[in-house]
């Protein structure tokens, strides 16, 4: 009887290991690593269009939860910090210019492209009929946007905030985040021919501290959001800048 409770458990544990791997693998092969920009590439006459999304969701949460403590630790207490964070940083004309700093200085115009998220989300998928392991597609067809007389796609996305890590109900880290996530598409094959990430974070000291006021630690909160925004701009200009 006990032999038969340890292959039991063994079975268990060896098919457990088997799902934990191909769930790795599956996640693995779903992510599209980075891709550097051709050193030519600002040589081309290529037009350029350009799409911007911003998340306006700026509560992450991360760590160990179920669902109970999900339903406990709602967000709310930071509901006044993301509305002021709506208010009073607005990055849609600073991305902009971000950009059109960027490629100025390398001669080349863009071409905003009005696409809302729903509308780009409604896009067909894009059928690769290529087996290449080293060339990527983008998941859309994008293809048809050549009719605005565009060659290239930038697509960017961007996020700022706080991230909470929890364990159970208790929060045991703030931290300060920005992200940008640009990636260039070739519209005559809808090949990424450029893919990377900026994300930097920085740590929130701000704790719970009863003789602090909520606005207190939400101020502290929203100065480290408002001083990593720029860092992250700094580090995405330099990997476009930096290419000759």
């Amino acid at each position: 009887m006990t032999n038969k409770i340890v292959l039991f458990f063994k079975m268990t544990l060896t098919f457990t290991n088997i799902v934990i791997v191909s769930v790795l693998l599956l996640l693995a092969s779903c992510v599209t690593p980075i891709i550097k920009l051709p050193s030519n590439y600002f040589e081309n006459r290529n037009k350029v269009g350009i799409i911007y999304n911003i998340d306006t969701n700026h509560f992450q949460r991360s760590g160990q939860q179920s669902l109970l403590y999900v339903f406990l630790t709602p967000g709310d207490k930071y509901f006044q910090l993301t509305q002021r964070l709506r208010k009073d940083i607005d990055l849609n004309n600073e991305i902009k210019d971000l950009y059109g700093e960027i490629f100025s200085k390398k001669s080349k115009d863009l071409v905003s492209i009005n696409l809302t998220q729903q509308e780009f989300n409604d896009l067909p998928d894009f059928n690769k009929t290529s087996n290449s392991t080293t060339t990527y597609f983008h998941e859309k067809d994008l293809q048809f946007l050549k009719q605005k007389g565009i060659d290239d796609l930038l697509i960017v996305d961007v996020s700022y905030g706080i991230s909470i890590y929890y364990y159970g109900f208790i929060e045991t880290s703030k931290t300060a985040q920005c992200k940008i996530e640009s990636q260039i598409i070739d519209l005559s094959n809808n090949q990424i021919v450029y893919r990377d990430v900026s994300h930097l974070t920085e740590p929130l000291k701000a704790k719970a501290d009863p003789r602090n006021k909520e606005g207190e630690l939400d101020e502290k909160m929203f100065n480290g959001i408002k001083k990593i925004i720029p860092k992250t701009f700094d580090l995405e200009r330099s990997k476009f800048i930096k290419t000759q």
